[in-house]
């Protein structure tokens, strides 16, 4: 918490499982920064978490603990049309 490492957050494939493996989460996820945690009363642990960038796994690091992954940025591919241009145009004539 003290330096906002970066985390890599993934989902897995199946929700009922509580110890998934490498091949029951999905490689692509978010790059995040842990903003707060908040213990609360019945013991667990509530986290605000604010999403950076996007990732994809490219190697698994050995850890008994938990997973941890060597991850690679996928940058943003951001298509600007026309049709995106003119509704941008509109927006900013109605601010």
């Amino acid at each position: 918490m003290e330096k906002r490492t970066e985390i890599f957050l993934v989902t897995q494939r199946d929700s009922t499982v509580d110890e998934p493996k490498k091949n029951q989460i999905y490689t692509t996820g978010t790059l995040a920064v842990v903003m707060q945690l908040l213990r609360l009363p019945d013991g667990t642990i509530k986290a605000l978490i604010e999403g950076k960038r996007r990732g994809q796994i490219v190697s698994y690091v050995p850890n008994e603990n938990f997973l941890q992954v060597e991850v690679r940025e996928i940058p943003d591919q951001v298509e600007i049309s026309g049709e995106v241009l003119a509704l941008r145009e509109r927006v900013e004539k109605i601010f």
